[in-house]
């Protein structure tokens, strides 16, 4: 912070498992937010006690299992004429990690220490998102996992607040809050939609919509 009027914060993380493979063993999700206190850096009506504006980007995601990225996994079943193999899972070597990324605005204003209004909106794009591949039952074998295309979202959370009044021993506080979000599946990179009983994975839809 400087002058407790501009905030910065920087961050880098990083997700390591030597368990899935040399392919998606590794990745790096960096993330960076800002601020700046208008009231403070500019002359502004004194009932303004509150004016930001701030911002951020950020990224996160999901490692595959680490059974994901094997071939083929035995296990043991016991039978009348004795012990023998079956499969138990099937990965797909070739998976990445998914990654989402997030870009953020936003904004806090408040009058006279009662009445304000907090607004942020936000985007995410997630790509190599991890599904399950849905095989013909004839196959025998477990479903494996794959990385699908990209899908994008966005949505807006807000809460307007008002201090209606206030005494010794009573004070009265109204909030309205407005919540919404929302996705699209924009590529499934080739694949053919993903269902899974009454919900889908497809291409102009909501992820994991219920379609009838």
């Amino acid at each position: 912070a400087i002058d407790n009027t501009y905030f910065v914060t920087a961050g880098l993380r990083n997700d390591y498992a030597s368990s899935i493979g040399n392919d998606a063993a590794s990745v790096f999700y960096p993330k960076f937010t800002g601020a700046v206190r208008l009231d403070r850096a500019m002359d502004l009506p004194k009932d303004l006690n509150l004016v930001k504006f701030r911002f951020g980007y950020g990224a996160s995601g999901i490692l595959p299992g680490p059974l994901d990225g094997s071939t083929l996994r035995w296990g043991v079943v016991q039978s009348g004429h004795g012990a023998g193999a079956v499969i138990t899972s099937q990965g797909n070597p070739a998976l990445q990690p998914e990654t989402v990324q997030e870009i953020e605005i936003g904004t806090e204003i408040e009058l006279d220490n009662a009445y304000g209004v907090d607004i942020t909106y936000f985007r995410q794009f997630a790509a190599n998102s991890i599904f399950a591949r849905q095989q013909a039952p004839s196959v025998g074998l477990p479903d494996p996992f794959q990385n699908v295309g990209s899908i994008v979202g966005s949505g807006i959370e807000a809460n307007i607040y008002a201090e209606l009044f206030r005494t010794e021993d009573y004070q009265l506080n109204l909030n309205l809050i407005y919540n919404h979000a929302t996705n699209e599946v924009t590529d499934l990179g080739g694949a053919a939609p993903i269902i899974s009983s009454e919900n889908v994975v497809m291409e102009g839809y909501s992820k994991g919509e219920f379609v009838s």
